[in-house]
């Protein structure tokens, strides 16, 4: 007798039961997770918790003020164009004098994904400009922890992954204190506030469609885009479950409905993004980047387009490559001011190699990551990215998912080890270049 290969509990498709809960029209609703030999616990408001005090008291390491983390922020293009849209119209305030604008006419515009700015329309029309930018980093940053390690313990439900409570909790962990994302939060700015509101969409997204909900699973991947534009490659991974749930759909009208739940928020998304563009600089494709008045250290590169294959060696050095740099006082070992390589500010990163031969889920999330990696490898601007690879957080969420699938349940003990290395390692580069406690 043949035997069959076992199907992967993802792609099993289940009869609703008789009662199963049902939905308005009376068809019966399909849940969106297996019951699978998953025992771990999940504690999202718990993690937000530990995280949000964590990266405050940060701010306070690196400030030496308890109110620090009260400080309105300094103007930058998110505040002045929420402010500009208020007023009734998209030039922002010349007065302000803010770097990298993109000016047209004498008219200077925001290049920037307008993602962030949507998000501030409120908080700007009621404190002004008086925006707190280290909290806004805390809580988007504690809210990324709690939404990745709901997603993780959501993932691994639905598709009958083995995940017990210790996995979970080490990879939270890691999550949240052995990646950059602990170093970044004292960093003010632009760039690292567009950081933050993609890092907690992207996660978002992956938790809302692990659950089943497409609607919110697409607002939330739209505000990830319109944050920061890479994260277009990760809509593979939530198509993956998406796909899943419209195979299992009741009915073919159950099944268009949730299709089109999913493409509500990307497609007014991107007619917005369009519309913004053609108003600004005077087509839906020109994102005004390369009109961009940038420092002198980019102009040069510049010069050979926003993307070009001239930046792909320095760029895979920065991500990857480039070791930490030796200095003479403790800890010794620092990240380099042009951006230390992923393996060597996070070496549990490696654990990813046992994750290359896995399921069909494994092979959609390695696709989502490289298309989310790829235009970032001929990016300009990467050079001086100063703490470790921070553009490679677009990635943080897909990678963990994979990581799940590389370091099993129980976790291994050399797993282990290689995360409170990093842990031990963030603190150790937050000690000497951050806080004076």
């Amino acid at each position: 007798m043949g035997s069959s290969s076992p199907q992967h509990a993802e792609d099993k498709p289940r009869p609703p039961s008789a009662t199963a809960p049902h939905d308005d029209d009376g068809a019966p609703t399909v849940l969106p997770y297996a019951s699978g030999p998953t025992h771990a616990q999940s504690h999202p408001i718990r993690w937000f918790a530990i995280s949000l005090c964590v990266y405050a008291a940060t701010v306070y390491g690196d400030q030496l003020r308890w109110w620090a983390i009260f400080r309105p922020t300094q103007p930058h293009h998110y505040v002045a164009q929420a402010q500009a849209w208020l007023d009734g119209r998209l030039e922002l305030n010349p007065d302000l004098k803010l770097p990298d604008l993109s000016p047209v006419d004498g008219r200077p515009y925001s290049c920037f994904s307008p993602g962030p700015t949507i998000l501030l329309l409120v908080p700007v029309a009621i404190l002004g400009d008086r925006i707190p930018d280290l909290l806004l980093h805390c809580l988007l940053a504690a809210g990324s922890v709690a939404f990745m390690h709901h997603a993780l313990w959501l993932i691994a439900k639905r598709t009958g992954m083995s995940l017990n409570t210790d996995t979970l909790q080490w990879l939270t962990a890691f999550f949240a204190l052995g990646t950059i994302i602990w170093v970044n939060i004292p960093y003010r700015g632009v760039w690292f506030l567009a950081h933050w509101f993609s890092l907690a969409a992207l996660t978002a997204a992956l938790c809302l469609s692990a659950r089943g909900w497409h609607l919110g699973a697409g607002i939330a991947w739209a505000f990830a885009f319109a944050s920061r534009a890479p994260c277009a490659g990760a809509l593979p991974a939530l198509l993956y479950f998406l796909w899943s749930d419209l195979r299992r759909a009741p009915s073919r009208r159950q099944a268009w409905r949730r299709a089109a739940g999913f493409a509500v928020g990307p497609a007014l998304m991107v007619a917005f993004m369009a519309w913004l563009n053609d108003a600004q600089f005077g087509s839906p494709l020109d994102f005004g980047r390369a009109r961009m008045h940038v420092a002198s250290v980019y102009a040069d590169r510049l010069e050979k387009g926003v993307f070009s294959t001239a930046f792909l060696a320095d760029n895979v050095r920065a991500f990857f490559l480039d070791p930490p740099e030796w200095v003479d006082d403790p800890p010794y070992l620092i990240s380099r001011h042009t951006g230390t390589g992923l393996f060597f500010t996070s070496p549990a990163f490696l654990c990813l190699l046992a994750a290359v031969r896995r399921n069909r889920m494994g092979g959609v999330f390695w696709l989502a990551a490289g298309l989310t990696l790829l235009p970032m490898l001929f990016y300009y601007g990467h050079e001086s990215t100063r703490v470790g690879a921070r553009y490679l957080l677009d990635l943080y969420p897909l990678l963990f998912v994979l990581m799940m699938l590389a370091v099993g349940s129980p976790i291994r003990w050399w797993a282990k080890l290689l995360i409170a290395a990093d842990i031990a390692y963030t603190f150790c580069w937050l000690w000497y270049q951050s806080l004076r406690w």
